[in-house]
């Protein structure tokens, strides 16, 4: 038997794959085989210094070239799709589009909306950019659908990603159809995933066992205070709180000039970067996270007797097409109730001077829980188990709970505890490293826009990170092999997926 793995590209997931795939040729006498591209030089080469070097390589124009009949075929049946499907609508298409039994229609579109969508008009189908998914889609299903079916395969090993039309996510996708256990590898998370059921759960929740773990109230507000000043790795959390102006009492009144009105309530809306994508830890009532928007503030404009505050997320500047878009938006629908926060001010000093918190499942979920505050947020998701959170569970559903005429749950200091203690988990558990093969990951620039395989960048901050980060992994890897074999991580990948 065979077991694959594929190559993302990425210093951490190579290193981890490596282990991953040394510790099944160990066990069961595997052949080891590497799904990666050409272009990917320096990190296939890392592959084949460690003895994995049968590698298969996904090249579409290649493809084409040498199969050009079928390639015509699959050019035509593109066209056929596209055309059948413009008489309905993207939804449609979204939802029930498949090839060889593979819902594929979620994964073009999410990659259209991330790479090609402007948030400008209609959306369309029947454009360039979809043709050349919908062939590029036909082509490597074919390709990786029958290198799969060429051997028996044990395991498909991959990082975690799965989103967008990539060879990653195609053979994610053929490996549920096919019923191929996969490992899915994210720093030191390890998931396994046996029966197809699994795939569909691709998030993972903060179950009863997580917060089950031991955590002190000091350690616990030791992380939480250095969260709410931004001094925390993650980006996310320091342009949120770093430096920003933290609100007094009555700040809304004063300062969008309120003094008059008396709006029955006041709620803070707290939307997704738009171009990040929705289906990534599940699925969700929107297609996307600028519908989830719009629509949101189009109910939102039906409800006068609620004042909305709009809390655009701070990751919006890093793309260029979503610059500026939710502002517009809000200005084109015009309501006195619908207002918008500054970006300057401290995110959770608002969510203190609001009766509530509207998101989708960002971690506002748990900071505004954490502080006696409702949330009304999708069912499904990592805090799905949280029994102080309103959720909403569809389209229909989500818009009655908009008006807050329901009964919200009550958050008591027990219950707020258990939210800090779940974002001390949380952060635990994504940022923490517990030998020292690997160094604990920076959550840098660095780090989330790592594609190049080269270290040839021009930035020279970024070549000097990253050679800081692989020399000693190198020199773990290279040297004494008990250190590997009795480390933390290869103990747990032992564990869960032997």
């Amino acid at each position: 038997m065979v077991s694959l793995i594929c190559n993302r590209n990425r210093f951490d997931p190579t290193f981890r794959t490596i282990m991953a795939g040394e510790l099944i040729n160990k066990e069961f006498g595997d052949e080891i085989i590497l799904i990666t591209s050409k272009k990917y030089k320096y990190f296939n080469q890392i592959y084949k210094n460690f003895g994995i070097e049968n590698h298969k390589y996904v090249n579409v124009q290649k493809f084409i070239y040498n199969n050009f009949i079928k390639s015509i075929y699959y050019f035509f049946q593109s066209l056929k799709d596209i055309l059948v499907y413009s008489f309905s609508d993207i939804e449609s298409f979204f939802y029930k589009y498949k090839i060889k039994n593979i819902n594929i229609g979620k994964l073009i579109y999410e990659d259209i909306h991330r790479f090609n969508f402007k948030f400008t008009g209609k959306k369309k189908l029947i454009s360039f950019n979809f043709f050349k998914k919908i062939l590029t889609s036909y082509i490597l299903i074919d390709i990786l659908e029958k290198l799969i079916r060429e051997k028996k395969i044990r395991y498909l090993i991959m990082s975690d990603s799965y989103t967008y039309v990539s060879p990653n996510s195609i053979i994610f996708q053929l490996a549920k159809k096919l019923n191929i256990k996969t490992i899915l590898l994210n720093q030191e998370n390890i998931r396994l995933f046996k029966k197809k059921k699994d795939f569909d759960k691709i998030y993972k929740s903060l179950d009863q066992l997580n917060l089950n773990e031991s955590a002190s109230l000091k350690e616990v507000n030791n992380y939480l205070s250095k969260r709410f000043k931004g001094i925390v790795k993650e980006n996310i959390f320091k342009k949120s709180f770093y430096k920003k102006t933290k609100v007094k009492k009555n700040f809304i009144k004063k300062f969008f000039h309120l003094q008059n009105s008396n709006y029955r309530k006041k709620i803070l809306f707290c939307p997704h970067a738009f171009t990040d994508t929705a289906q990534a830890k599940g699925k969700f009532i929107f297609m996307d996270y600028y519908e989830f928007f719009c629509e949101s503030i189009k109910q939102m404009s039906k409800i006068g007797d609620i004042l909305w505050l709009v809390k655009l997320h701070p990751h919006r500047f890093r793309y260029e097409q979503e610059i500026g878009v939710g502002e517009k938006f809000i200005k084109k629908i015009n309501r006195k109730n619908i207002l918008i926060c500054p970006d300057r001010f401290h995110s959770l000093s608002i969510a203190k001077e609001v009766d509530g918190i509207v998101t989708g499942r960002g971690t506002i979920t748990l900071e505004a829980a954490s502080i006696g505050r409702e949330v009304l947020a999708y069912e499904f998701g990592q805090f799905q188990n949280l029994n102080f959170i309103t959720k909403y569970k569809s389209k229909k559903d989500y818009f009655k709970k908009l008006k807050f005429n329901h009964q919200p749950p009550k958050i008591d200091e027990k219950k707020k505890f258990l939210a800090k203690k779940a974002m001390f988990i949380m952060n635990k558990s994504l940022n923490t490293t517990h030998d020292k093969i690997f160094s604990n990951i920076k959550h840098s620039q660095y780090h989330s826009n790592l594609y190049t395989s080269e270290l040839n960048s021009k930035n020279v901050k970024e070549n000097i990170y990253w050679k800081s980060y692989l020399n000693p992994i190198i020199r773990s890897f290279s040297g004494d092999l008990k250190k590997v074999y009795s480390s933390y991580y290869y103990k747990k990948l032992k564990k869960e997926i032997i």
